[in-house]
């Protein structure tokens, strides 16, 4: 295998510029394609653009909020499933609720628990701390 790459690469090195690309692109029969180059090298770069948060609407916003009073204790996630609302607009809704102070947040990350007294909230996110503790 060596002494075919060293073949190929003595035979590239013995070709000018217009001999290499006249080889190439008779090998490729539609010629060859390329990419335009971008000078600035903005081509890919993404354009961020500030954007004032949604609010929820009217109807997913009672939606969760009866849905975190039916079931203190609860998380997004079990939120979405029961209003079958996306769980980006149940986090809407419920920061929403929180900043009117009708649904109370205990815990973090996976032991997160809403509902609508701070008590609820305290007790649910400590029973799932300590079902997975066990």
């Amino acid at each position: 295998m060596n002494n075919i790459k060293a073949e190929i690469a003595d035979l590239i090195r013995s070709k000018t510029d217009d001999e290499i690309f006249a080889m190439i692109s008779d090998s490729c029969h539609g010629g060859l394609v390329t990419k335009p180059v971008d000078p600035q090298g903005t081509r890919n770069q993404r354009v961020v653009r500030p954007s004032e948060p949604k609010a929820p609407s009217g109807n997913s916003y009672s939606l969760v909020y009866k849905a975190v009073d039916g079931l203190p204790g609860t998380t997004i996630t079990t939120v979405s499933d029961m209003t079958s609302l996306p769980r980006s607009e149940v986090k809407k809704a419920i920061a929403a609720l929180k900043d009117e102070g009708k649904v109370f947040q205990h815990g973090e990350r996976r032991y997160t628990r809403y509902a609508t007294s701070p008590t609820q909230a305290e007790r649910a996110s400590k029973l799932a701390q300590n079902a997975v503790k066990k």
